[in-house]
C-alpha cells in the first residue's frame, strides 16, 4: 500500500478502518461502533437499543488518535462512565 494513502483518507479514523476491514472481510476482533448517547442511554425517550457490551475487561477506542492514543481499558462501570465523559469532551473539541 505504501506510499498510496488513498485508502487511509477514504476510510479515516478507527470507524473507517473497521468499515474497510469489514468490507474486505479481514479478520478483526469483535468491533462495535455505537454512539456515546447510545452507550450512556442519554436519550431515553428515543427508541434505540444499547449494544450488549462484552464482559469486563474490554477496550474502547475513540475514532481519532492513533498508535495507542485514545484507547481506554474498561474494567468496571465506573471506568466506562469516565471513558464516556472523555468521549463527550473529544466531541466538543471537533
Amino acid at each position: 500500500m505504501f506510499p498510496n494513502y488513498d485508502p487511509r483518507f477514504r476510510w479515516e479514523g478507527k470507524i473507517g478502518a473497521t468499515l474497510l476491514f469489514t468490507s474486505l472481510r479481514v479478520d478483526q476482533p469483535r468491533t462495535m461502533c455505537p454512539r456515546v448517547e447510545t452507550l450512556s442511554d442519554e436519550h431515553s425517550d428515543m427508541v434505540h437499543f444499547p449494544p450488549e457490551l462484552p464482559s469486563y475487561p474490554y477496550l474502547i477506542k475513540a475514532n481519532q488518535g492513533g498508535e495507542g492514543s485514545h484507547v481506554w481499558l474498561i474494567d468496571s462501570e465506573d471506568a466506562l462512565a469516565v471513558c464516556l465523559q472523555k468521549f463527550r469532551q473529544l466531541e466538543l473539541q471537533r
